[in-house]
């Protein structure tokens, strides 16, 4: 399921990911982020996104990432670096906020 996607002032299509879990079960979290994630990249592979957004074919994609809590720990900095590189090589933009 895809928390929610919109397109930017800057005509980006921006699919929301919404996070609201602490860190206090890094490895659990780290794996919900992946299944999420991983469920964005199938909607953009599969070309679903532009059923519901037909005149975005054209435009930039993005996966943004709201954290209700900001993560402390190296590794998950390191997780969310890699998903960037991965995500950058498909051209697609990888965003993360902080929300309090």
């Amino acid at each position: 399921m895809i928390d929610m996607v919109g397109i930017t002032s800057d005509d980006v299509i921006t699919l929301t990911l919404s996070d609201h879990l602490d860190w206090s079960e890094v490895g659990e979290h780290l794996l919900y982020l992946q299944q999420k994630i991983n469920t964005y990249i199938q909607y953009i592979e599969s070309e679903n996104i532009y059923e519901n957004l037909p005149s975005g074919k054209e435009k930039t994609l993005a996966i943004r990432v709201y954290f209700k809590y900001e993560p402390k720990d190296q590794m998950i900095f390191s997780f969310l670096n890699k998903v960037s590189e991965i995500l950058e090589e498909s051209n697609i933009l990888f965003q993360i906020e902080y929300i309090s």
